[in-house]
């Protein structure tokens, strides 16, 4: 998931996962992209039910500021509504 703005940033990181897992025998498959239309806490939390089910393993979420309601938000919501891995990043 990640801020419609962060396009490049979330670009270049998959490929420095691509090229990173690799080596280590990671398999990494193309992720799925959610753009998310605002930076509000609560689109993030309603992305996040709507799009994570019982296949995803590993959710990265890309955050725009290190605004803690936001961070706490998800990780809440990957920790205990939809139960999967999860690494939060702030891109600025």
């Amino acid at each position: 998931m990640r801020p419609a703005t962060n396009r490049i940033f979330f670009s270049r990181s998959c490929k420095s996962l691509f090229q990173l897992g690799h080596p280590l025998g990671l398999v990494v498959e193309k992720p799925t992209t959610v753009p998310l239309s605002s930076d509000h806490y609560d689109e993030y939390r309603k992305e996040i039910e709507d799009k994570v089910n019982p296949k995803v393993n590993f959710v990265v979420v890309l955050l725009p500021t290190k605004m803690k309601q936001r961070y706490d938000v998800v990780k809440k919501t990957l920790s205990l509504t939809c139960p999967v891995v999860s690494q939060c990043v702030v891109t600025k």
